[in-house]
């Protein structure tokens, strides 16, 4: 059962159970009476809220819009949030007391999006790519069927991302296991690495041409992000905002980044013969079993992400 003394205490605690069933959880920010965190799961990310008031602490599905998500996430969780104190139902989507997430703005039209794939897959390399559009090249676009690359299927993106990449600048960092495994060696933290990636791609992406805005999901402090952007020199304006994927520069790199993480993982699984499954799930732990027994422990960092628990549930059989 979940004893919360205030919203932070129980998001510390949510993190924990969640991550137990191969949940990865983002950093909470704080919004208006509580806070917000995204969770993933096999590619897929939906946003929890977190909400305090006199009354007590309740948590919010209301923004997760995938049912199979919601129905694993409350599966995880169930038994423990009866003994949270709330005063509204937990699927609550028609809560109003506080400011809609998607409060009416418009992005710039000259924007360079950045996106990751390969954060939640313990197989495969970590991918970061960023895509500027701008109102020259937009109608080449048309037809393309361009979309989050979490909405569109493996076939769908490998026939896209050729011609993204035709038609827009563009920049790709493909950190392959041995180099992410040592990089995160170092920083031992994910969203250090993550930053370091956003600011790379944008970096390459201003030497073909300079733009004023760039945007990415939401995934550290912005005072991370400016100390970044401060250190390179990099003279432009970054934006952060959960679902950012929904402007069309940033499904544009999300697509990127997803192809060059399905081409690489592909490549890893046929050098060694046997199908690397993506996401964190109990047949990944299954599928990295049978690697460690088939190719040693020691191949492990060549083709996985080290610091995710399930290393840890691995047998040791060398």
């Amino acid at each position: 059962m979940i004893h919360a003394s205030d919203k932070i205490d129980l998001y510390r605690k949510v993190k924990h159970k969640l991550q137990a069933d191969y949940f990865v959880v983002n950093p909470y920010r704080l919004i208006n009476y509580g806070l917000q965190f995204l969770v993933f799961l096999d590619n897929h990310s939906e946003l929890l809220r977190i909400f305090e008031s006199k009354k007590g602490i309740r948590i919010d599905f209301s923004q997760v819009k995938n049912e199979a998500f919601l129905h694993k996430i409350q599966s995880c969780l169930e038994d423990d949030l009866d003994q949270v104190q709330v005063t509204k139902p937990l699927f609550d989507p028609d809560e109003k007391d506080v400011e809609s997430l998607n409060s009416s703005f418009q992005d710039p039209d000259d924007l360079i999006g950045i996106d990751e794939s390969g954060k939640g897959d313990y197989f495969g390399p970590l991918v970061v790519a960023a895509v500027r559009v701008h109102p020259e090249i937009l109608p080449q676009f048309e037809g393309l069927g361009i979309a989050d690359s979490k909405t569109l299927t493996d076939s769908s993106i490998t026939k896209v991302a050729p011609k993204i990449m035709e038609i827009a600048p563009h920049a790709v960092l493909v950190m392959n296991n041995q180099s992410y495994n040592e990089i995160y060696d170092k920083f031992q933290n994910l969203n250090h690495i993550l930053s370091w990636g956003h600011m790379k791609v944008l970096e390459d992406t201003l030497k073909q041409g300079h733009c004023e805005h760039a945007l990415s999901d939401q995934f550290a402090s912005a005072s991370v992000l400016k100390n970044s952007l401060r250190a390179k020199k990099i003279d432009v304006k970054l934006m952060q905002r959960p679902r950012a994927e929904s402007n069309f520069s940033v499904a544009c790199a999300s697509i990127l980044a997803r192809y060059h993480f399905i081409t690489q993982i592909d490549k890893v699984s046929a050098h060694y013969k046997m199908k690397l499954p993506k996401g964190s799930g109990k047949n990944v732990v299954q599928a990295a079993q049978t690697f460690i027994e088939t190719h040693g422990k020691k191949e492990l960092h060549l083709v996985a992400k080290l610091h995710f628990k399930i290393t840890k549930m691995l047998k040791d059989v060398d």
